[in-house]
Formats: C-alpha cells, structure tokens, sequence
C-alpha cells in the first residue's frame, strides 16, 4: 500500500511538472515573434504547427525592386491606371495599421498617409503590385501609424495584409484573392469578399465579426485566436488549430447541414453544432449529402464551428 501512494505521490509530481513545462515553452514560444515553422509531432500527425510574421520575408522583400522612402508625417498618393497597380501587398513589422475605404481621395487613387519618424517604404514590382513596408514602432509602449485609403471604386486581383505586431483595423477588403498574415498582435477586418481567402494567425488575435464572403476559405492558426463569420456562399472550408483557438460561425438557416465534415483532432477539441469530438488520435467524417466540406485539422487547441 506505501509503494502504491509513493508512487502515486510521484507520479503526481511528474505529471505537474511536465504541466508547468508545456505552459513555460508555450509562453515562450508565444512570445518568440521570430520563430517560423515550428512542430511537434504525434504519431504521423502534426500536433502542433504555426507559421508567424516572417522578419526575414520583410527585411528582403524590396530585394530587386526600386523602392523609395514614403514621406514621414505625411501623404503618398498612387494612381492605380497611370502606376499600373494590380495588386496591394501590405507589410508592417509593428505598429498601428489602418485599411480604410473612404471619398477622400480621387478616383483610382490610393492614399498613404504616414504619422511615424520612421522609414517606411513602397515599391511598384513589374506585375503591378503596389508594395508598402512599414516599420512604424517608435519605442516600447508607443506606436506610430500607416493608414492606407483604399477609396470607394478601387479594384485589386490580390491583397496581401501582413502586420508583425502590433494593432491594426481593417474596413473591408476586396479582391480575386485576399491573404491575412497576423505574427503577434491584434487584428480587426470589417468585411472580405474574395474568390479565395488564406488566413494565417501566429499568436496573436483576429476578429471579423462580419460575414466573410469567400468560395475558398483556408485558415491555420498557431497559438492564437481566430473569431470568424462565414457566408453560405463558401464551398470549401479548411481550418488547422495548433494550440490555439477558432470559432466559426457558419451564416444563413440550418446553415451545419449544409456541410460535410472531416475532422483530424490530436489532442485538443472540437465542437461542431452541440456535437464534441475531441479526443486523442481521433479521425471522424460527417456527411450530410452536401455539396460543400468543411476540414478541421486540430492539435492541441479548440475548434467551435457554430450556426450564426
């Protein structure tokens, strides 16, 4: 009975520990904004993967273009007919970020207005994207900021929105393609109408509390936080979890029968409806007869897919 509760006693103690270990190289990891690609493996499952904000990616990403200095505290304007601008790629290493879509600009004009001391850059690539980098910290605590305008008649193949760290509060984008990129920080987009959306989260926090109107729809989220609202119109949903958190609202009706569903869970959860499936090494697929799937890959982290 002694050998039992020491071991017991110590099994207990192991345990906790192995706890306190995975909380500190969560932190850890949360916080190392430089990190790319990071995985753990479980069995023949990634349990665990994000990508983050690409510091490298940034600091080349002019690399074979002519790029000059956008003006600090003040204004840039683009013609998007006479510069040839097809597409909007948006890097910002930290700071404040604002997309907006106003009638303060000319028509087919976008505006940049930069409030940093900072230098920012933009580049005109030879397919016609318009590139803007922009490191807009000032000091710790304190950001400077990009707003770009996007106006009311501008239309774009692709948009590209990256932000490190920091904040950023997006109106509505619209495009063929859209891609959001968030390492740390948060994020807020009012709308987005694409063809396809990619999402990707690292550890920071992303909001889109309107629908989402998009046939593609691919989101990986690291140890973040990803809420969403999606439109009946998407026919092919793919969401990956690491150790973070997504909630997906599907719009319109009995809008969870209008989905078929495969669902890999590691070790983490997932809700669909008032249905839980997490578990270990679980694999399940759900058919509804429907025209439209949506994949749930998760690993440690927690998945909600709900009716809105």
């Amino acid at each position: 009975m002694k050998k039992f509760t020491k071991f017991s006693v110590y099994g207990g103690l192991i345990c906790l520990g192995v706890g306190f270990l995975l909380m500190f190289i969560t932190g850890f990891i949360g916080g190392a904004s430089l990190a790319r690609d990071l995985s753990i493996s479980f069995g023949d499952k990634g349990i665990w993967r994000w990508e983050v904000f690409d510091h490298d990616a940034f600091d080349s990403m002019f690399d074979g273009m002519n790029k000059y200095v956008l003006p600090s505290y003040g204004d840039q304007r683009f013609s998007v007919e006479e510069d040839g601008i097809r597409s909007l790629k948006i890097a910002v290493k930290g700071g404040e970020l604002e997309i907006v879509r106003t009638g303060n600009v000319s028509d087919g004009e976008i505006l940049v207005s930069v409030e940093s001391s900072r230098k920012n850059w933009y580049a005109i690539d030879h397919d016609g994207t318009l590139v803007i980098g922009a490191d807009a910290y000032l000091k710790k605590g304190t950001y400077g900021k990009i707003v770009i305008d996007l106006g009311i008649d501008v239309d774009l193949e692709k948009v590209e929105v990256n932000l490190g760290g920091g904040e950023a509060r997006v109106g509505s984008l619209e495009a063929d393609r859209v891609e959001i990129n968030l390492g740390a920080g948060e994020m807020e987009i009012g709308s987005i109408t694409a063809s396809e959306l990619f999402v990707e989260v690292g550890a920071g926090e992303l909001t889109l509390p309107e629908v989402v109107v998009a046939e593609k729809i691919n989101i990986d989220v690291g140890v973040g936080e990803l809420d969403i609202c999606i439109a009946k119109e998407s026919r092919d949903i793919d969401i990956k979890c690491g150790m973070g958190e997504v909630t997906c609202f599907l719009a319109g009706g009995d809008a969870l029968q209008d989905y078929n569903y495969d669902v890999t869970c590691g070790a983490g959860e997932i809700t669909i409806g008032n249905q839980n499936m997490g578990g270990v090494g679980m694999h399940r697929t759900i058919d509804n007869g429907a025209s439209r799937t949506v994949s749930v890959d998760c690993g440690m982290g927690e998945v909600n897919i709900l009716e809105d």
